[in-house]
């Protein structure tokens, strides 16, 4: 089979849709999501260029988003949030449950409520899968050139950055305050490029190893988008699934390169049904994979994307989720799986200076550090996320400005 070289005959055989709805005459514009949380649907009457490979769907009436200049709408996932702010609380958890802090609450807790605590460790692989569907959502709508794709990676940076180097220097603050050795010069600034585990270096913090990873999926998904080929998307999902089981380089992103690319599909899959097969077999793949290997994390990734997609075709992206607690949480869950393993770690440090002791200290010094983690996160998200988010709203995906992001 020869190598088409557009993406209009090298992609509309793979996904594009058979027999497409149109989309309704309000919402004809570019669609295009936040690719950190949110998605939107623009209503402009400007229209870029629509990528083939996205197939199209009838949107349900936007909802007003507050702060939007004009009478721009957009629509939100509910779910995604939902999702978001049930993984970064699963991490916090599992931080504040597995480091031994609270050995006492530990052994009297049952089983059935230690194995989830222990394991919330697997709220990455929700997140993965939930970037791999909405940066879908974002790329996939226009037909992505190579300044698109520098905008988009800009858009990114803008997003991750602040809030990021607010943790790294945290971080440095901290080793210093405990009298440890401080990080060198390399050391920041191979975290400051998302490299360090990439050149075998030690973390500043113990979660920093997931951007490193997310990342590497932004760049390796929009080159191959770019390269405008059947074969070669094909052969990015194929060779993922042996790619799964051993590691090229420490910290490259192919052992759980799946994750993403599950979103991707599951992402594709909503969108036209007529896809399922592609989902079916990639999905099946990787459970019977994670079935023979005993691969908690990769049983949690296929897990989301099923759930994302049977919700999906009941029409409850949008609502399912929407409570008030989750979508709060959700908002702020980038802030709060950068900063909540350091407010952990300090409160359990200043624990013992107050006064009790035993199993009732304990259950009072875990519930301390969830809120405080939350609180800090929140202040976080208030001051640097938010601001980084409406700089990077900014900068359109199209050179045009056809395009709006929702929040974050």
């Amino acid at each position: 089979m020869g190598k088409p070289s557009v993406s209009r005959s090298a992609f509309r055989s793979l996904f594009a849709v058979r027999g497409a709805e149109a989309i309704p005459r309000r919402h004809r514009a570019v669609t295009e999501s936040d690719e950190g949380n949110l998605s939107a649907a623009t209503t402009k009457t400007e229209v870029v260029k629509v990528n083939p490979l996205a197939p199209t769907i009838n949107w349900s009436p936007a909802t007003p988003a507050a702060g939007l200049e004009g009478a721009e709408a957009v629509m939100r996932f509910a779910l995604i949030d939902a999702l978001r702010g049930i993984a970064a609380l699963s991490v916090l958890f599992f931080h504040a449950f597995a480091g031994g802090h609270t050995p006492l609450l530990h052994d009297r807790l049952p089983n059935l409520v230690q194995w989830p605590l222990n394991h919330g460790n697997l709220g990455v692989s929700v997140f993965f899968v939930l970037s791999g569907f909405v940066i879908s959502h974002s790329l996939l709508s226009v037909d992505l050139t190579r300044g698109m794709a520098a905008r988009f990676m800009l858009r990114r940076s803008l997003r991750l950055d602040p809030s990021y180097w607010f943790a790294i220097a945290v971080g440095c603050v901290a080793v210093l305050i405990k009298g440890e050795p401080p990080f060198t010069a390399m050391q920041i600034g191979a975290h400051l490029l998302y490299a360090q585990d990439l050149l075998d270096m030690p973390a500043i913090a113990t979660v920093f190893w997931t951007l490193c990873l997310e990342m590497q999926f932004y760049v390796v998904f929009a080159l191959l988008l770019l390269c405008k080929s059947r074969n070669t998307l094909i052969a990015a999902f194929v060779l993922s699934i042996p790619l799964s089981q051993f590691a090229i380089w420490n910290g490259l992103f192919t052992t759980q390169w799946y994750g993403f690319l599950l979103g991707v599909v599951t992402y594709v899959s909503w969108k036209d049904r007529s896809r399922f097969g592609w989902f079916l077999a990639y999905a099946g793949c990787l459970a019977v994979l994670a079935f023979t290997g005993h691969d908690l994390f990769m049983s949690a990734c296929v897990g989301t994307a099923c759930f994302i997609l049977l919700l999906g075709h009941c029409g409850k992206l949008e609502t399912y989720g929407n409570w008030g607690a989750l979508q709060f949480l959700g908002m702020i869950s980038y802030s709060l799986y950068l900063i909540h393993d350091r407010v952990v770690g300090a409160t359990f440090r200043i624990a013992p200076r107050f006064p009790g002791n035993g199993l009732g200290k304990e259950i009072a010094s875990y519930g301390a550090a969830l809120i405080l983690s939350i609180m800090v996160a929140f202040a976080m998200w208030f001051a640097i996320e938010r601001p980084s988010m409406r700089l990077a709203r900014m900068l359109p995906l199209t050179a045009r400005g056809s395009t709006i992001i929702a929040n974050a």
